[in-house]
């Protein structure tokens, strides 16, 4: 497979340089790596809900491990929480408006 990216006028293929990362993106994953919850010990990615990424006390509904993989004991109870609230049961943990993001959320 030959490289067809831009040519220099000698005719030899040039490099091009990657875009600079977002340092907003590197901060966002920086304060969700150091903030755990503390009872669970995980960061805020891995809850279904979160209602302020700052505040732990508002991370609702854990379901992932913290790499990221499906945590299988605590998926069965995210979904059953979110879909008894979805059938007009009370789930006080996450506000009625919020469902529909959390049902699509992975």
């Amino acid at each position: 497979m030959e490289f067809t990216g831009p040519l220099d006028p000698q005719g030899d293929a040039q490099i091009a340089s990657l875009p600079e990362a977002d340092p907003t993106e590197t901060k966002i994953h920086a304060v969700d790596a150091a903030l755990l919850h503390p009872k669970y010990k995980i960061p805020a990615s891995c809850f279904a809900y979160v209602g302020d990424a700052n505040k732990p006390s508002t991370w609702k509904l854990p379901y992932l491990h913290a790499d990221g993989t499906p945590d299988h004991s605590r998926l069965p109870k995210a979904i059953q929480a979110v879909l008894s609230n979805y059938r007009d049961a009370t789930v006080s943990t996450v506000p009625e408006k919020a469902v529909s993001d959390v049902l699509v959320r992975h």
